[in-house]
């Protein structure tokens, strides 16, 4: 108010005097010329008096010290009636909190009086407002102000974390946990690995060693059990989005925590030998793996990740001739240093150094990256890299370009670089000859062997004619990164399997685990072999 009521000395409780019938000769003598008489002294010395003009609510009482209050207002000097100030004026309300000295001492007190929906006046010596000096031009020094004030509703400030007793911060971790695996079940990889991450620091053990009280009990190992899940699916999502330091960095959190049931320990070593195993560290891969292989023996998915390693090794040492990435299960490859001209900030992100990324302008990660068969329209601008020259546009003509991803309709560069942009997102993709037109090019504007800038913005995507099925659900695998040598999920073929050995009583079905954790059984695929012996694969869900 001049534009809003301004900071000035409080009183602890704002409820402490109220007068609700008659008042001293001091009372009198200390009310502002012009305050009708039917105002009630709230102050105790005639400097704030209030007269109710709308009754409220007396149900839910008044605002609380501290509680954020909703108001509008109109103030007016009580000299002339000339109007300084009003809410009304403008779009929204006025909001602020009671008794942190946020506005003048007359609305610390006064409004702290009122009930939900009532209007009233409050009449406020300048001690009470802006005291001698005023709040030119529109306040003069020493003027008593009215102000008519409609209280609209209050609530409670957000509690901050070390508020919280351990029980709700389990609680809320539960809550955002749910939201994650949500996000998880829809391939929202990023906005699931966020809430994982949130989740987790709520019940992190310090933050539960910190909690409010300890009434409710030690609840360190279930808040311990919470958090384990937590950083497991949030290394899964990384997994999912081909983040392999990441995803190796949160299991090496997980494995450093004390008292790691087994089959927590299983997963995270299965999860970072995995990780590892794509940046080419196969010492670490094969730690990891090994370990994971002695804890659980019977998982046919372990086994066959550790047995991929050694042929992984051979085929690293010719991965010049482009044979690493076809021989290794679920690996990326050596690293290659990307064509001549590519900029030194875009990534590679098809680990041979053939397809690398440059993004410009983020996407909207809510909706996570198109699905294999969507259909997605985008703008693209074509350059050579070796000369910067034009050899194709879609924004030189009416319309945008759409296609299938994953249907071999384009490029490999588009069909693999385009999986991984957001809607909005407009990013460079720098194709070598080999993520594009090869050794013979496209005659006569792109000649054999050349590398290629594709700027491409993803306008959005739709559901194609290929859509996949239920039984493609990813939520349960347990790598989320095997590929065959065409490059298609290896989680599918584990299920078609699955199918084909219903009949030798196999059940192929995907469990969830931890609660609806987003992780293969890992007997999947491996209960053919267990079925004779009664394995099912399943493990026990968080309570």
């Amino acid at each position: 108010m001049a534009d809003d009521p301004m900071p000035a000395p409080g009183i602890d409780d704002p409820m402490a005097i109220v007068v609700e019938k008659g008042e001293t000769e001091k009372q009198l003598s200390g009310r502002p010329e012009g305050v009708p008489l039917d105002a009630v002294d709230i102050s105790g010395d005639g400097g704030l008096c209030k007269r109710i003009l709308v009754a409220g609510d007396p149900s839910e009482g008044t605002p609380f010290k501290g509680a954020e209050v909703q108001v509008h207002y109109v103030g007016t000097l009580v000299s002339d009636g000339s109007k300084f100030d009003s809410s009304r004026d403008r779009a929204g309300n006025f909001k602020f909190k009671i008794g942190k000295g946020n506005v003048i001492k007359g609305w610390d007190v006064g409004v702290a009086t009122m009930l939900k929906g009532e209007k009233a006046e409050l009449y406020c010596r300048s001690d009470y407002a802006y005291g001698a000096e005023g709040s030119p031009p529109k306040i003069p020094g020493g003027a008593t102000l009215k102000f008519e004030v409609e209280l609209l509703s209050w609530a409670e400030p957000e509690k901050q974390k070390w508020e919280y007793t351990a029980r709700e911060k389990i609680d809320k971790a539960t809550d955002i946990k749910t939201v994650a695996t949500t996000a998880f079940k829809a391939e929202e990889w990023w906005a699931a690995r966020e809430k994982y991450d949130e989740a987790a620091e709520w019940v992190d053990r310090d933050s539960i060693a910190r909690s409010k009280g300890r009434e409710d009990g030690d609840k360190e190992p279930a808040a311990q059990e919470l958090h384990v899940a937590c950083l497991l699916n949030a290394a899964q999502c990384s997994l999912k989005l081909s983040d392999w330091p990441m995803a190796s960095t949160v299991c090496t959190r997980v494995l450093g925590l004390k008292e790691l049931p087994t089959p927590s320990r299983i997963k995270a070593l299965f999860r970072r030998g995995t990780a590892r195993l794509k940046m080419a560290d196969f010492d670490g891969a094969r730690a990891d793996l090994k370990e994971a292989c002695t804890l659980d023996p019977k998982s046919k998915e372990i086994r066959e990740v550790y047995g991929s390693i050694k042929e992984a090794e051979a085929a690293a040492k010719q991965s010049e001739k482009g044979l690493f990435a076809k021989m290794v299960k679920g690996a990326g490859g050596i690293k290659k240093k990307p064509p001549q001209g590519v900029p030194s900030d875009a990534v590679d992100i098809s680990d041979d150094g053939g397809l690398c990324k440059r993004i410009l302008v983020a996407g909207d990660p809510s909706e996570g990256t198109p699905f294999k068969g969507a259909e997605v329209q985008v703008h693209y601008v074509g350059t050579l890299v070796s000369d910067g020259s034009k050899f194709d546009s879609s924004r030189d003509r009416a319309g945008n370009f759409k296609f299938k991803i994953g249907k071999g309709n384009v490029i490999k560069g588009w069909d693999v670089g385009v999986a991984t942009m957001l809607k909005g997102e407009k990013a460079e993709l720098y194709c070598r000859s080999d993520y594009a037109y090869g050794a013979e090019g496209s005659p006569p504007k792109i000649p054999g062997g050349a590398t290629l800038k594709f700027e491409v913005e993803l306008l959005s995507w739709a559901d194609g004619a290929d859509m996949p099925d239920d039984d493609d659900d990813d939520a349960d695998d347990m790598s989320g990164a095997e590929t065959n040598e065409d490059d298609e999920p290896m989680a599918d073929e584990a299920k078609d399997e699955a199918k084909d050995g219903a009949k030798d009583g196999a059940q192929g079905e995907a469990v969830p685990i931890e609660d609806d954790e987003p992780m293969a059984d890992e007997a999947k695929g491996g209960a053919k072999d267990g079925a004779k012996d009664g394995a099912q694969g399943e493990a026990e869900p968080i309570e």
